[in-house]
């Protein structure tokens, strides 16, 4: 969990030269450089409610307004409401004169216990009606759908208008066709012609006008009021007399914009958003960094580069005593290294500052994960260095795991400066990147040498670093 409460004491250097925690960056396995979010190109893929993970495509979530029409959320709390069935004595539909027992549905919140009977809506004979639709304020929303209908289809028009007067532009300007006339079929400049005809008298357009009402000026208040004016006395015909609970919040209001309901009975179940699934794209080499599935159930991703699990995740293990420096008041870090692929993997760290003293050689990580469980695997069951790399030395290594070293270093600046200033380090690693197979050949891995920048912040004080 370290990785996600500290945050800000290791980041890693994107392509870019933007400083960003290694869980929020990529690796492009085509370029071999980091990406951060500011480096990639997000494509939406599929929409669908976060309730019933109904999927629809991009046409239908923009006709549904980017709303689910079967699930709603409390426009008091903004919890998600559940439909709730109780019995209800309703005159028959065979004979009116005659009540009988029916079952009726209405919408409940969990949470703070809002259900559409505190809006005024009635119970119905039908789970899946439009709630919305029943609540006070309906023909209110329906005309302010029917004006933004009306000003989306003139500007669309507009649009439209435009773009077939840039297109006559382009075709004016050029050069006339010394082809004859017989050869205008051949080299498909009858086409042209017509395009050109049907631009210079554009009769689908119909102009349509829309009125705009015009701006009225407010009555600025006068410079000296009294006291009285601001607060004035609340009569006890007033609905405020009983108390302000009748009354909505400003967080209630700004959820409904279409009426503001200004008092809590006006409240009304608020169609819930829908999400959508993004797949990431470099914009370098525009090969895919993330792609999820389709399916808005299925958690998984088919194409999945994060850094977190391609490149070694270097976090700050602990910090010792002193301020820093090359003499006794020396700090003494201990930077944890992990591996996040299943094969052994060699690490080397370097500092680009001369501000931090380390072990100026190359380093070996074990396996992580179920492949460092594997026992016929002996280096993977032990945890330790490769047999060709140098034994560990107590004064370079604290402690080693299966996948994990913990490395000794001293800090040589002030720790005051160090948290300020930071510390910048080079991570070299080997990337292991498996190339797809080809008909010939079978599937192989391609091993790199890659490098990362890092900037590492340790804490001022000491006992602030979080162990992992």
């Amino acid at each position: 969990m370290a990785t996600y409460l500290n945050l800000d004491v290791v980041h890693y250097i994107c392509s870019c030269k933007v400083s960003k925690p290694l869980c929020r960056l990529y690796l492009c396995k085509h370029c071999f450089e980091l990406r951060c979010q500011d480096c990639v190109l997000p494509e939406v893929d599929c929409q669908y409610c976060p309730n019933c993970l109904d999927y629809m495509s991009s046409g239908e979530a923009k006709v549904k307004k980017n709303r689910c029409s079967a699930c709603y959320d409390c426009p008091s709390c903004g919890h998600t409401l559940s439909t709730r069935a109780t019995s209800a004595t309703l005159p028959s539909p065979d004979d009116p004169t005659k009540q009988v027992a029916q079952k009726v549905y209405y919408l409940l919140c969990a949470f703070c216990r809002w259900t559409t009977r505190d809006g005024g809506i009635p119970d119905q004979r039908a789970p899946s009606v439009p709630w919305r639709n029943l609540a006070q304020g309906a023909e209110l929303r329906q005309d302010n759908s029917k004006r933004l209908t009306t000003l989306t289809e003139a500007f669309r028009q507009l649009a439209l208008k435009e773009k077939a007067e840039k297109e006559r532009k382009k075709i004016a300007v050029r050069k006339k066709s010394f082809f004859s006339p017989g050869l205008t079929d051949r080299y498909g400049l009858a086409s042209v012609a017509l395009r050109k005809k049907s631009l210079a008298n554009p009769s689908h357009f119909t102009p349509q006008t829309v009125d705009i009402p015009e701006a009225q000026a407010t009555e600025d208040p006068p410079d000296d009021l009294d006291e009285a004016y601001w607060l004035p006395p609340v009569p006890e015909q007033s609905p405020l007399a009983p108390g302000l609970h009748t009354r909505s919040s400003l967080l209630q209001r700004l959820a409904d914009p279409e009426i503001q309901p200004e008092r809590s009975s006006q409240l009304a179940p608020i169609s819930k958003p829908v999400l959508c699934k993004r797949s990431l794209r470099c914009r370098q080499c525009d090969h895919n960094l993330s792609k999820p599935e389709l399916n808005p159930a299925a958690p998984k991703f088919k194409i999945n580069l994060c850094a977190l699990y391609n490149v070694p995740e270097m976090r700050l293990y602990s910090v010792g005593d002193g301020e820093g420096g090359e003499g006794d008041d020396c700090c003494q870090l201990t930077l944890l290294l992990t591996n996040p692929a299943s094969k052994p993997t060699g690490v080397r760290l370097r500092c680009l500052d001369s501000r931090l003293a380390l072990p100026d050689r190359e380093f070996s990580l074990g396996p992580c994960g179920d492949a460092a469980l594997d026992l016929d695997d002996p280096l993977a069951a032990a945890g330790a260095q490769s047999p060709s790399s140098e034994p560990d030395r107590p004064d370079e290594v604290a402690f080693r795991g299966p996948g994990r070293l913990g490395l000794l270093a001293r800090l040589r600046c002030a720790r005051q400066l160090a948290a300020r200033e930071g510390v910048r380090l080079e991570l070299s690693y080997e990337f292991r990147n498996i190339v797809l197979p080809s008909a010939a050949a079978g599937e192989s891995v391609e091993v790199r040498r890659l490098t990362a920048e890092l900037l590492l912040r340790p804490p001022a004080s000491s006992g602030a670093a979080a162990k992992a």
